[in-house]
């Protein structure tokens, strides 16, 4: 069965690299919308702090300042840094997970990170929500750590952009990471899966 993906990325040099990419595995297709895939590969929202100012001498390193260090004493110059794209897969399937990291690692100038934000994009699983009507959730509908992770976001009170933020996914994979917990929950608006979590031991009182 081929693997479906949907490009939720802006940038038009790492869409026309992530597409090149899809494209020379004849078992992985590219698909116009997000609701047909079954992965969704997102571009990272980094949060910016103050206004850039000039670095004090003994300051920490940044992440991707520590990435630069590394790169440099590689012996890679400035295109080559530039040209290494980082990818973090956010995906629970083992075979979807192989299948996905044998692809980049055929790409030498792009990279699988360990964590979310050391990445430039993140490919993220995307949960398909049915339209049951609400019930109380079948066996075998348990949440992934994921949809657990939204749901006590929710509860906390943050919307779909501040969850995001929080987990470093584009709004778009919060907001069907979302919809699969309504479904899988039985319920039909997010003050009743809060209510349903409590009561079913997912959330803390």
């Amino acid at each position: 069965m081929k693997l479906r993906v949907y490009l939720d990325v802006a940038d038009p040099v790492t869409r026309r690299r992530l597409a090149a990419l899809v494209k020379a595995d004849p078992e992985i297709v590219l698909v116009a919308a997000a609701e047909q895939a079954d992965v969704v590969v997102s571009e990272r929202v980094i949060a910016t702090a103050a206004p850039a100012t000039v670095p004090r001498e003994g300051a920490a390193l940044t992440p991707r300042e520590l990435d630069v260090l590394r790169l440099v004493a590689r012996g890679l110059g400035n295109k080559e840094i530039a040209a290494e794209l980082r990818v973090y897969l956010d995906v629970a399937d083992p075979v979807t997970r192989r299948r996905l990291a044998a692809l980049v690692k055929a790409d030498p100038e792009i990279v699988l990170v360990a964590a979310a934000e050391q990445a430039d994009v993140v490919v993220s699983e995307r949960v398909i929500a049915t339209a049951a009507p609400a019930t109380v959730p079948r066996e075998g509908a348990a949440l992934t750590p994921r949809e657990l992770d939204v749901l006590r976001l929710v509860a906390r009170g943050l919307g779909n952009k501040e969850i995001a933020a929080e987990l470093d996914l584009s709004a778009h994979t919060v907001k069907y990471h979302l919809a699969s917990v309504l479904a899988k929950l039985g319920v039909r608006s997010r003050a009743e899966a809060v209510s349903r979590g409590i009561r079913t031991g997912l959330l803390p009182l």
